[in-house]
């Protein structure tokens, strides 16, 4: 997974930016050393698919009365996500009556080709689930 030199004739090189689910940044480092790697700090996602309109309104005045300002608001007509700093206690996560996981993600910088990238994808797929995908 290490820079290619672009030359005469070969593809472009571009940079990319890989979001892997978890803290396995040591296992990328190792695996391209190269490459810029670090974690994110731990974010507690709260889901639902809400059925009435005020529920995403109770949620966040329930955080705001924590002191505890969203990082993230994800909403569609039948889905919703919102995504904090950190992680809350057992007793605060069950008092707010929302499913919850915590996630953490390790972002991958590298400058390669379009046929590099795709060698190091199914690479990164042994080490962890890819979580996002971005050409910069």
């Amino acid at each position: 997974m290490s820079e290619v030199a672009a030359e005469a004739g070969t593809a472009p090189l571009r940079t990319y930016e890989i979001g892997l689910v978890g803290d396995v940044a040591d296992r990328v480092r190792s695996l391209a050393p190269g490459a810029e790697v670090h974690s994110t700090d731990p974010l507690t996602v709260f889901w639902r698919h809400p059925r009435r309109p005020d529920e995403v309104d109770t949620l966040l005045q329930a955080l705001s009365s924590l002191g505890i300002a969203p990082r993230e608001l994800y909403e569609s007509a039948d889905y919703c996500e919102v995504r904090i700093d950190g992680c809350l206690g057992t007793a605060i996560l069950h008092h707010l009556r929302w499913s919850h996981r915590l996630v953490q993600t390790t972002v991958v910088r590298v400058r390669l080709s379009h046929d590099a990238l795709r060698t190091t994808l199914r690479q990164l797929a042994d080490v962890g689930r890819l979580d996002y995908l971005l050409a910069c």
